[in-house]
């Protein structure tokens, strides 16, 4: 787990699956005010939305992430590569035309990576 070094993010978007559905991760939710209710969403600092397993159209962005991932993940194991570099490349690349990377909303800067960038 990595919130204890970074702060709590506002959003936490997910499918109802095995991984989400455990009881411990459920406890560990409540500890950071996790709800699953949007409504209750200004009563505390966390808001944790879910969508079917089975149906991937209702999480089209995050399919498409994961489907990059998976593929970016695919091309280093066939080079034989680090995958480790893989994962870095994509916390630097930018999510969309106007979404900053990752890394850049997660620490709210630029920051310098090993791939050439543009300055706006």
């Amino acid at each position: 787990m990595v919130f204890p070094q970074i702060p709590l993010p506002a959003l936490d978007w997910s499918k109802d699956n095995k991984q989400t559905a455990f009881q411990e991760w459920k406890e560990l939710l409540e500890s950071y005010f996790v709800i699953n209710k949007v409504k209750d969403a200004d009563k505390h600092h966390y808001l944790l939305l879910s969508s079917s397993p089975y149906y991937p159209q209702s999480n089209g962005f995050i399919e498409r992430v994961v489907q990059t991932i998976k593929t970016t993940l695919k091309i280093y194991k066939s080079s034989k590569s680090d995958p480790q570099l893989a994962l870095l490349a994509l916390r630097f690349t930018p999510l969309d035309t106007y979404l900053p990377s990752p890394t850049e909303i997660l620490f709210g800067r630029r920051i310098q990576g090993t791939l050439p960038s543009r300055k706006q």
